[in-house]
């Protein structure tokens, strides 16, 4: 019953989509660009570019096409973030053997950066147990659901301890595996804990 009840609810949510999840305009070039400059002084940045893998438990039959490069099954998933954590973008289609490079060469944003190529810009760059289709539906959903959050101005819960929460494997869109010296991790967690909690 649960999973009829979601499905019909995702098919709901998804007819909106569009709504929610907005990549800049050239209407907005100008106050996007103003927010990165203030948050990190580079000029022309109209998003932050990553690729996540989401966990999830695939189908027996092709299970193999899901394993990521860290030996999981995962989708991999492209986002784009403005500065205050608008989600202007998701891709959420591919299974996570699939190069983040190639996610971004396949995906609209090629596109919608060369409609705005006469304008200088850049892009800087829990387990679920249900069908890829139905995973990336819940992902792009949750995605809408965290903008009409931002949108409403819900605020955020808090968390109890430090180290609670959400916890997933970032890739950079390159695909380059970098070993982190201590001083980026610590880099890292500061601006995670100023910006995104």
């Amino acid at each position: 019953m649960f999973s009829n009840v979601l499905s019909r609810v995702l098919s709901a949510l998804l007819k909106h989509m569009h709504s929610y999840i907005v990549f800049p305009q050239v209407d907005d070039l100008a106050t996007v660009k103003a927010d990165f400059y203030a948050l990190g002084y580079i000029p022309n940045i109209i998003g932050a570019i990553d690729g996540t893998h989401v966990t999830f438990v695939p189908p027996w039959r092709n299970e193999q096409v899901y394993r990521n490069r860290k030996s999981y099954q995962s989708l991999n998933v492209q986002m784009v973030c403005l500065v205050d954590q608008y989600i202007s973008h998701v891709n959420a289609k591919y299974p996570g053997s699939v190069h983040d490079a190639y996610i971004l060469r396949n995906s609209s944003i090629p596109y919608v950066m060369g409609q705005l190529q006469s304008h200088p810009v850049w892009l800087i760059g829990g387990s679920l147990y249900y069908s890829p289709k139905n995973v990336c539906q819940i992902i792009v959903a949750c995605c809408m659901l965290h903008n009409l959050a931002l949108r409403c101005q819900v605020p955020f819960l808090q968390e109890d301890e430090p180290g609670d929460g959400l916890v997933v494997a970032m890739d950079h869109v390159d695909g380059e595996e970098e070993e982190a010296d201590e001083e980026d991790v610590d880099n890292r967690t500061n601006i995670i804990q100023q910006y995104f909690q």
